[in-house]
């Protein structure tokens, strides 16, 4: 599936997804020295066409399908390979009013 984002860091990039339901994904929350390691299953990943998908100050960017401008997924990971996202039908806020 062809997608495209628009991210704080790298604007808008084109990608696909190469897989979905990957299971064991590693994020490191802490430091090289430090590290705090959190892992995340049934997430969805996807590579950049032609350069990288996303980059640190994209989290958060909303993955959408690129024929349909379907929303799919929500960018929270990624190194210079692939970019870790979550299906959008699991996101759920819980907004409080002030």
């Amino acid at each position: 599936m062809a997608v495209i984002k628009s991210g704080r860091t790298t604007g808008v990039t084109q990608g696909f997804v190469s897989a979905v339901a990957v299971n064991g994904v590693n994020v490191n929350y802490g430091t090289q020295t430090a590290p705090v390691i959190a892992t995340f299953n049934g997430t969805i990943q996807v590579v950049g066409s032609g350069g990288r998908f996303s980059a640190p100050g994209d989290s958060g960017s909303v993955v959408l399908e690129h024929e349909s401008g379907r929303p799919i997924a929500l960018l929270f990971a990624g190194s210079a390979s692939y970019t870790t996202t979550c299906d959008i039908a699991q996101v759920h806020f819980n907004i409080v009013p002030i």
